[in-house]
């Protein structure tokens, strides 16, 4: 990338498609898992790999805090 062009947000979404992330919502809870998908109000799809007993979790954009690629 030379210095006339800048990552654009979704351009990181996009990378961490498919990557373990760490998604922090509004009720202090974090869940972790693989990144699936999003849209553009933020709502997320995150396959998740332990504790719960669900596979594939849907996030509301306006419940998440923050998503970050877990370092693993």
């Amino acid at each position: 990338m030379n210095g006339s062009e800048r990552a654009k947000p979704y351009d990181h979404l996009n990378s961490w498609l498919d990557k373990i992330v760490r998604v922090k919502l509004r009720d202090g809870s974090v869940v972790e898992g693989i990144f699936q998908s999003y849209d553009v109000h933020m709502n997320v799809v995150v396959k998740v790999q332990k504790e719960l007993n669900i596979s594939y979790l849907f996030i509301r954009g306006d419940s998440l805090l923050f998503i970050e690629k877990a370092e693993k």
